[in-house]
């Protein structure tokens, strides 16, 4: 009789590793829970409404971009471990799904095995929109977190040719025009005490939940009253300079001006 050699006969029963399917369905189970977790987070904490540093008026009709993204408190986030979670912390182990970098993968897995964290707030950018699954190709586009306020042209070629591969051209201009609206939440401006930065004509969006103008300062300068949320400020020269400036504000909560 001639033995089947390629895989089980009709009456066998194909082997089944339990350990390993347990495993597996933990994992699943875990990386979901990570993925709710941080989008709940990212709406409820760490997602700030800003003023309109245009003074477009009226208010309602304004169409900037009127929010930041608490950025330190992502990073450090997805950095760190639960108790569940011994020998990976948040980062990695929801990277380990390959459908998030598939199939484009080479880099991010040398992200991953080198420790390398430049690609966090893209990364969180991505699963905010629903496109976890396209880091890869921003990875190999060369796009990282310190380029987000100035994203190369040849970065942005890149990454159209690599997205076409998978995606219409309606698809990708949607991507692109996507990620160009979201990527200034994730870029605030970082205020630091005695900083001196000219912003004509960027789009980096400062912290500020209140700019009034006072009046005007003579020249071509004007003069702003302007408050920040306390957990913006990440400078301790700057929180310290400003200690009895702390008020509570209806909308915003604690603020220093």
């Amino acid at each position: 009789m001639m033995r089947n050699t390629f895989g089980p006969s009709d009456h066998e029963e194909p082997a089944f590793d339990i350990g390993n399917f347990t495993m597996s369905a933990l994992s699943a189970e875990r990386r979901s829970s990570i993925l709710t977790d941080f989008l709940g987070l990212l709406k409820s904490r760490w997602t700030f409404q800003v003023a309109c540093q245009n003074g477009c008026a009226p208010d309602d009709a304004c169409d900037c971009i009127r929010r930041v993204i608490h950025v330190s408190a992502v990073i450090a986030w997805w950095k760190s471990m639960t108790p569940d979670l011994a020998k990976q912390n948040r980062l990695w182990l929801l990277l380990d799904d390959s459908k998030l970098i598939q199939p484009h993968s080479s880099d991010v897995k040398e992200s991953r095995s080198s420790g390398n964290y430049a690609h966090i707030l893209v990364f969180s950018m991505l699963l905010e929109q629903g496109r976890g699954h396209l880091l890869g190709r921003f990875v190999d586009s060369d796009i990282e977190d310190s380029s987000l306020a100035n994203m190369t042209e040849g970065s942005e070629q890149r990454l159209r040719k690599l997205l076409a591969e998978s995606h219409s051209s309606i698809q990708v201009d949607q991507v692109m025009d996507d990620f160009h609206r979201a990527r200034w939440a994730y870029c605030p401006l970082s205020l630091t005490l005695h900083m001196d930065q000219n912003l004509q004509g960027s789009k980096i969006i400062p912290p500020f939940c209140h700019k009034i103008r006072l009046g005007n300062a003579g020249g071509t300068a004007s003069l702003y009253w302007i408050a920040v949320q306390r957990d913006l400020i990440s400078d301790n020269a700057l929180a310290f300079a400003l200690r009895d400036s702390l008020y509570i504000d209806e909308t915003y909560g604690e603020v220093r001006s």
